[in-house]
């Protein structure tokens, strides 16, 4: 059984400072016109999304590059909540051989990947990384650092999934942005098999 790990799209979605707020308009409607049409308006990086190599480094790969294999697999979802942030040390103590993504469960808690623990995924082969928050790193401390340790070496960051409900462990984890060719990143649809 599929379990939806993606955060609805609505008015109150939260968004980076700066971005472009999600809206939705009415074209046509059903009465007027005999069917409804709506435009969605948003930034590239609303709600459950994928960060492309392209959002730090203009000549990498866009979205639309990304093989959806890199964004499927055996995802570990670990229960960080208890931390203060999620570092080197902490990964030594996996055992990456039963994984190849790795997703902080947070519980909307403000806890950040480290440079030190991009790093330690990057080495250990991980091929994408996700977040319950809306940032995998705190860029007040890193300057972006982290983002862009794992981008350069084509790590996808799916950041604002949402974990409620889901324990910690290994599960089958697929996510799909949208195809926008040459673009930044992407809104997603993420899930789990349990």
């Amino acid at each position: 059984m599929l379990v939806d790990i993606t955060r609805t799209l609505n008015s109150n979605i939260y968004t980076y400072p700066g971005d472009p707020k999600f809206s939705l308009k009415t074209i046509c409607d059903i009465n007027s016109a005999g069917f409804n049409v709506s435009q969605i308006s948003m930034g590239s990086h609303c709600g459950t999304h994928v960060d492309a190599p392209k959002h730090f480094f203009g000549d990498l790969n866009g979205i639309s590059d990304i093989n959806l294999n890199t964004l499927c697999g055996k995802a570990f979802i670990a229960d960080v909540s208890s931390l203060k942030n999620v570092d080197r040390n902490f990964l030594n103590g996996l055992n990456f051989s039963l994984f190849d993504i790795f997703i902080l469960k947070t519980k909307n808690k403000d806890i950040f990947l480290t440079l030190n623990g991009a790093q330690e995924l990057i080495s250990k082969k991980i091929k994408a990384v996700g977040t319950e928050c809306f940032d995998i790193e705190d860029e007040k401390i890193t300057g972006f650092s982290v983002h862009k340790t794992l981008l350069k070496a084509q790590v996808p960051i799916i950041e604002g999934l949402k974990l409620d409900g889901i324990k910690s462990g290994i599960y089958k984890f697929y996510c799909f942005p949208l195809k926008v060719e040459n673009c930044d990143g992407a809104p997603a649809r993420a899930a789990v098999e349990m």
